[in-house]
């Protein structure tokens, strides 16, 4: 039941509210009579507010509220932004619901599944995160074909209140299956003691699900002061940039390599890689480590990115360029969670999942700015792309240095 609300918030909240809102981009602006840029900033408010949530409070908020009530605030967040959109009539309507799906979305986006999942299971944990993420990418290339056959038949503002409806289910379906952590329900939390759940011989669940720390799982406040923490989170800031830079940069590739009618094709391409790679990325993760399901996403940046300073390529090329995109950025759905956890123990688990989110948010946020600021500067995406291989490469030095076994 607890998995079934982690997939429902990532399949609602992640999959339609913000996969599908670009689709929203050319009736928004002939309506309001705002520029592509006014529109597209409204996708870039909510990766700030989620980066600076990440970054400073998800740790107070998770200890503070637990994982139920924030699937209702976040929720209830969620829901508003949909009801702003479909009320706006002005610039100020578009941002305001911006900025309530960044406080919403803050608190019910990628951190809050992994530290859900981490919650109620103690291994496995790169294999379900990355279901509950698939399922959200999945839904949204579902939705993207409904919503714009919606928005095509009764406009904009009822595609927008019949999501505003949807979310509300969702909302319910969370609060009502999610009853709260193990801790909170007596009972022990999954795979505590093997593969297969907690050890049959133990009566005491607590126990059980609260097994002893090493000595290397250390609080929040020392681990701020060790060097691991800080280049892992610089390495996730580092995945963020190098994998979104591409995927983000997609349709303007397409349009430079001469096909423009098929940029929607190729961002459909890189979604359906980023849905069907989640799930394998997150059980090489698990069998082998997480290093080694990044150093896979670095291998596919490489090859998208040099592909793509080509000056030609036939479609196929492009097409394959647009899977590695897509299955590389499905690393930043999968491997945040489990790799702090891998690195950096269960103590103060919230805390530390949430500096490494959000350096990772930081890192989305400024990969588009990035890759087109360099274009306008060289005239040239090239420049860019061998500075993003080098910067994957750098990634991976740094997370094969700080995966290592603690020690003691």
């Amino acid at each position: 039941m607890a998995f079934a609300a982690i997939c429902v918030m990532s399949m609602m909240w992640t999959g339609i509210q913000y996969n599908c809102m670009n689709l929203y981009a050319a009736p928004v602006i002939d309506d309001l009579g705002i520029s592509r840029t006014q529109f597209m900033t409204v996708l870039s408010i909510p990766a700030v507010i989620s980066a600076a949530i990440s970054l400073f409070f998800f740790g107070p908020i998770e200890r503070r509220l637990g994982i139920r009530r924030m699937m209702l605030v976040g929720g209830t967040l969620n829901t508003l932004a949909f009801a702003s959109w479909m009320l706006m009539n002005s610039l100020p309507m578009l941002y305001l619901g911006g900025v309530l799906y960044g406080l919403g979305c803050g608190i019910t986006a990628y951190t809050c599944i992994s530290a859900a999942v981490n919650t109620w299971f103690k291994q496995r944990m790169g294999t379900l995160v990355g279901v509950a993420n698939s399922l959200g990418s999945a839904t949204g290339i579902v939705f993207s074909v409904l919503i714009a056959t919606l928005i095509a038949a009764v406009g904009w503002r009822y595609s927008f209140a019949v999501s505003t409806v949807a979310s509300v289910v969702a909302l319910v379906a969370c609060v009502a299956l999610y009853r709260g952590s193990p801790d909170e329900l007596g009972v022990p939390a999954m795979y505590v003691q093997g593969e297969d759940g907690p050890s049959a011989d133990t009566d005491d669940g607590a126990a059980a699900a609260s097994p002893p720390h090493p000595a290397w799982d250390q609080a929040f406040h020392q681990a701020v002061r060790q060097p691991r923490l800080w280049w892992i989170a610089f390495g996730y800031l580092l995945l963020g940039i190098t994998t979104y830079a591409v995927m983000s940069t997609l349709p303007l590739f397409a349009l430079d390599l001469g096909y423009g009618q098929m940029q929607g094709q190729a961002v459909s391409i890189s979604l359906l890689a980023a849905t069907v790679a989640m799930v394998p990325l997150g059980m090489l993760c698990d069998k082998a480590g997480t290093k080694w399901g990044l150093a896979v996403a670095a291998l596919l940046v490489a090859v998208a990115a040099l592909l793509f300073r080509l000056p030609t390529l036939p479609w196929p090329a492009v097409a394959v360029g647009a899977v590695c995109s897509g299955a590389a950025y499905s690393a930043c759905g999968v491997t945040v969670g489990v790799g702090v956890k891998e690195a950096l123990g269960e103590v103060d688990f919230s805390k530390k999942l949430g500096l490494c989110s959000g350096c990772m948010y930081v890192g989305l946020a400024l990969a588009p700015t990035l890759t087109n600021l360099a274009y306008d500067t060289t005239g040239s995406y090239g420049p860019a792309l061998v500075a993003y291989v080098v910067l994957a490469a750098a990634m991976v030095a740094v997370f094969f240095a700080c995966m290592r076994a603690p020690r003691a």
